[in-house]
């Protein structure tokens, strides 16, 4: 009997996911995985979820490329730790949190970077 791999979009990934256990990550010894964006990594701290997932990451992005649009239920909240992050709302400087919004719907944004590091926490 054969088996069907399931695509790597659609797997689910439990990361550090229990929050009734404590998690402690170094995230310089976790390893750059690649996004299905070119061009973008992450060093995944906390995940629950497949592709769009509740998830804590170090995002690194190579020069000029950019992120696809995407959707988390409760908005998306970053600190750009290296760089610049332009998105739909704005330019963000280093030092730059942003919290999500609140919305009745999911919040999306198209981002354009030329950034380099930033920590981002899909909610």
């Amino acid at each position: 009997m054969a088996t069907t791999a399931v695509p790597a979009a659609q797997r689910v990934i439990e990361l550090h996911a229990d929050k009734t256990q404590r998690a402690v990550v170094h995230t310089d010894e976790v390893e750059w995985t690649p996004s299905p964006s070119a061009g973008v990594f992450r060093r995944m701290i906390e995940r629950s979820g497949g592709e769009v997932a509740r998830a804590s990451t170090i995002v690194r992005f190579d020069p000029h490329r950019e992120f696809s649009r995407h959707t988390h239920a409760g908005g998306e909240e970053f600190l750009v730790l290296d760089g610049v992050w332009q998105d739909d709302y704005g330019v963000f400087p280093v030092g730059s949190y942003v919290s999500p919004l609140v919305a009745p719907r999911p919040q999306t944004a198209s981002v354009r970077l030329r950034t380099t590091l930033v920590m981002m926490v899909g909610l």
